[in-house]
C-alpha cells in the first residue's frame, strides 16, 4: 500500500463504520501475487489507468470499479 492513491481510499474505508466488510488488497505490481490463490476471484479485477481502484461486491456481484473515493464511498451507503 505505498501508493498515496491506495493509502487514501484504505483510509477512507477505515474511518467509517461498516459492519461485516471485508477488503481486499491486491497489489498491481506483481504478476501472480499471494492473494491471487487465496481469492481467485479477484485475479480479473484490476487497476483501472494504473490508480487505486475499489470494487464493491455484495452478494458475489460486483458494482462497477472506481478510482473515485466518494464514489466508493456512496456504493457502500
Amino acid at each position: 500500500t505505498g501508493a498515496k492513491d491506495t493509502a487514501d481510499m484504505i483510509h477512507a474505508l477505515n474511518n467509517r463504520y461498516i459492519p461485516n466488510k471485508v477488503v481486499l488488497f491486491r497489489p498491481s505490481d506483481q504478476e501472480s501475487p499471494e492473494i491471487d490463490g487465496l481469492s481467485p476471484f479477484i485475479k480479473n479485477q484490476v487497476s483501472l489507468d494504473g490508480k487505486a481502484t475499489a470494487y464493491v461486491c455484495l452478494n458475489h456481484a460486483c458494482l462497477r470499479p472506481t478510482t473515485s473515493i466518494k464514489e466508493m464511498m456512496d456504493m457502500l451507503k
